[in-house]
């Protein structure tokens, strides 16, 4: 039987060591448990975001799922901070499965670190740079052969590059339809408004519902979900 893998998310800011923005990796990884806790059951993490060695963000989720989900929400936090970071993540196997950020061990943490370290080192490719204005650089590795990382981290670029073309009220649509899945999508549009109507005519739920589909459209929701499918069928053969 495979041994279960894990997803480990690692993340610097930018010249952290130099301007010492110790608050704003504490406020994003706030923000970012906070909008995590709406859409996924953060038990299943074994480590939720947390800032370590005082200038590194690190995460470790059982599933591969939930750990882009949380790599989605961070990077849109990122982004919407204007926090210039260096994310790398790693799928792979622990040797030491602990909820202390400082004694986990394995695989999975090994690469990402590798995934953090060598965009560090090289500038400007096209699969590892988001954003000109944040500076977000990614990587994401499932293997010690960088043959086996190419087709994985082109399509997990895809999916931050059309998560970072997003606009904020896209991005508040998204969320609001994976934070909330028991809503009709016009209950949805209210809320994005900031205009709760309890008593909607047919006509109004259907054209509200239209305008919230088009948010969703704009930002290519389900282009991306369909593009995360294809990426953990790649990674899992599911």
């Amino acid at each position: 039987m495979e041994k279960q893998k894990y997803f480990t998310i690692r993340a610097d800011i930018k010249n952290s060591s130099k301007n010492k923005k110790y608050e704003e990796l504490n406020d994003l990884v706030g923000k970012t448990n906070q909008t995590l806790s709406k859409i996924i059951n953060n038990n299943k993490a074994i480590i939720s975001f947390k800032v370590r060695f005082g200038d590194e963000i690190f995460a470790v989720y059982d599933n591969l799922h939930d750990g882009i989900e949380a790599y989605q929400i961070l990077l849109y936090h990122a982004l919407s901070m204007e926090i210039p970071l260096y994310i790398g993540c790693g799928y792979g196997t622990l040797e030491k499965i602990t909820n202390d950020e400082h004694l986990i061990n394995g695989e999975s943490i090994w690469f990402a670190t590798d995934a953090i370290e060598s965009i560090k080192d090289i500038l400007g490719k096209y699969n590892e740079k988001l954003n000109i204005k944040t500076d977000v650089r990614i990587k994401f590795n499932i293997s010690s052969d960088n043959k086996k990382n190419r087709n994985v981290q082109n399509i997990f670029y895809v999916i931050s590059d059309k998560i970072a073309k997003r606009t904020e009220q896209q991005h508040r649509a998204v969320n609001l339809i994976k934070e909330n899945k028991q809503l009709e999508n016009y209950q949805l549009y209210d809320i994005l408004e900031g205009n709760i109507n309890y008593q909607n005519t047919d006509k109004e739920k259907e054209e509200k519902r239209i305008k919230f589909t088009k948010y969703l459209q704009r930002a290519e929701y389900y282009f991306v979900n369909d593009l995360i499918k294809t990426l953990i069928y790649l990674i899992k053969g599911e």
